[in-house]
């Protein structure tokens, strides 16, 4: 029931209801123990500004509807939402975001513009819209701060600790629930009100759910942005290039579903322990911030040309479930170019499972069925240092191990090609080239996927450090290079060479010159690199 009501509800919104509803449930599941068939569900708006119609409330609604759900059945773990937060974004039966319009979008933002809200969360697809017309909203009110956030997926709105608070209902306010439900005396009640307004009153909130870097510190925080802990990083947030290490070098996870987070690091400063470390891990951290487990990488491995040391540093991917155990993805990246993708135990940190090795750094990756073929696959982006170019692969994860393709003295020894799902080399621009650079560059963290289309994206960034220039790489999902994009900084740095004759026409928006880096992108087609219309 809708209040106010319609005489007839139109059908797109009747459909958002219904399906919100069966995602709600579907969570609230996983939290209370049962749920009936049937609820009597009203749906009431404060203030009517005109006649309901589309599914933009959809992402919203379904967030009310488990809140509700879980408090009407007095459920262990609450759900909510924090304060100063605004919701837009339809919801598809298989959780993602749907993404609106240009225009819509940019009206939703300028109301958000002119309220009391600070953080507006939108569908990864209309955030690069939003931000376009927050900035033009802000040339007349710059002192406006306004935090545009985009989700993909109900899930990745779930799992963000800066939006959504997932944690166990405290004992008072359970027991206060039970007390009203069951009639028991009013004082008693009141007691426990009292109760929980002080311990909100004093921040009480130990779960870490925001990882904010401010140059070489990690400071883990609660929700309401309540410092918890510290950790020395072996990074610099401040220095661009090193700014996106936080992307996979830190992680918040429940590793062991008691409704309580950890932290995952990577990267930290060793000297800020005493004894200073002597060895780089990745380790799991309480919401207290007391070492859980540590692991360290120090697998050997041989090329041709040499035996390589046992100096690596890891990085963090994902986590998946491997036959029924819930594991944490990892890639580490030896001091010269050999790296590694593996996985340990989420809960005890206990290696397990295969390990498959790569001629070159990685730097960014995903974990999910992103072909749709109903297998989990890794993708992800790093360099090649035999051939000196950027590289996606795609893998699925049941085949993970051996090494990935490779050519010369660099590949190693006794370790057997991987059966990739696809394993592309990407063109490097003679902007590079001018530099005498051997790699353009991916960067930590930087691989997405397109929230309306799923399909993988990322940039290449072409000159020399630090003044990067972009271009973006788009493919299809089954990793066939579909696009390339070049910013208006590589253009404008670019054709200003051409100019001046020091690199040759074409100018760079033509499509002379694009055909150029699309001629230079190669498949591996089980035995060597080779056009795509030469793949098998």
């Amino acid at each position: 029931m809708l209040i106010p009501s319609e005489i007839k509800i139109e059908s797109q919104l009747k459909n958002q209801i219904e399906t919100s509803w069966q995602q709600a449930v579907r969570v609230a599941k996983k939290y209370a123990r049962r749920i009936a068939e049937h609820h009597e569900v009203i749906i009431r708006f404060d203030k009517r500004v005109g006649f309901y119609r589309g599914n933009s409330l959809g992402a919203a609604l379904t967030i009310a509807f488990i809140e509700e759900l879980l408090s009407y059945y007095n459920s262990p773990v609450v759900i909510t939402t924090g304060k100063g937060i605004s919701l837009t974004g339809g919801l598809e039966k298989d959780g993602s975001l749907i993404a609106t319009s240009e225009e819509i979008i940019g009206k939703k933002v300028e109301n958000v513009f002119y309220s009391p809200i600070q953080t507006f969360v939108v569908p990864e697809g209309d955030l690069p819209y939003a931000e376009t017309k927050l900035k033009t909203l802000q040339k007349e009110f710059p002192k406006r701060k306004l935090n545009l956030i985009g989700i993909k997926t109900l899930e990745d709105l779930l799992d963000s600790r800066k939006l959504v608070d997932i944690r166990k209902q405290k004992i008072a306010v359970r027991s206060a629930k039970f007390a009203v439900n069951n009639k028991v005396a009013i004082l008693f009640f009141m007691v426990i009100v009292i109760l929980v307004y002080f311990a909100r009153l004093y921040d009480f909130d130990s779960n870490p759910a925001i990882l904010v870097n401010k140059g070489t510190w990690l400071y883990v925080q609660n929700k309401n942005g309540k410092e918890l802990w510290k950790k020395k990083v072996g990074y610099n947030s401040y220095i661009d290039y090193e700014k996106n290490r936080s992307l996979v070098a830190q992680k918040i996870f429940d590793v062991d579903n008691d409704g309580t987070n950890e932290v995952i690091l990577s990267l930290e400063d060793k000297n800020q322990y005493s004894p200073p470390l002597s060895y780089n891990r990745v380790a799991c951290f309480s919401s207290s911030g007391s070492l859980v487990w540590e692991y360290v990488f120090r697998d050997s491995i041989s090329s041709i040309e040499q035996q390589h040391s046992l100096d690596y540093l890891t990085n963090i991917i994902d986590t998946i479930t491997i036959n029924g155990k819930k594991a944490l993805a990892l890639f580490a990246n030896n001091i010269l170019y050999p790296s590694a993708v593996f996985f340990v135990e989420l809960s005890t940190g206990k290696r397990f499972g295969p390990t498959m090795w790569h001629v070159g750094h990685l730097h960014s990756g995903l974990i999910g069925d992103i072909d749709e073929d109903g297998n989990n696959e890794l993708i992800m982006t790093g360099v090649n240092n035999s051939l000196g170019r950027v590289i996606i692969f795609s893998i699925d994860v049941d085949k993970i191990g051996g090494q990935l393709p490779a050519v010369s003295d660099r590949i190693f020894l006794g370790r057997p090609i991987a059966e990739v799902n696809n394993y592309v080399l990407l063109p490097k621009s003679d902007y590079t080239s001018y530099f005498k650079l051997k790699f353009n560059r991916d960067m930590w963290g930087n691989l997405s996927l397109n929230t309306v289309t799923k399909e993988p994206f990322f940039y290449l960034y072409e000159g020399k450090e630090p003044d990067y220039k972009g271009i973006l790489v788009e493919f299809t999902k089954d990793l066939t290079l579909k696009k390339l994009d070049i910013s208006e900084g590589f253009e404008v740095a670019r054709d200003s060479l051409v100019a001046r004759g020091e690199l040759p026409l074409p100018y760079s928006h033509t499509k002379e010159y694009l055909d150029i880096l699309f001629e230079q992108v190669r498949y591996w087609d089980g035995e060597r690199f080779v056009r795509k219309e030469n793949l098998n």
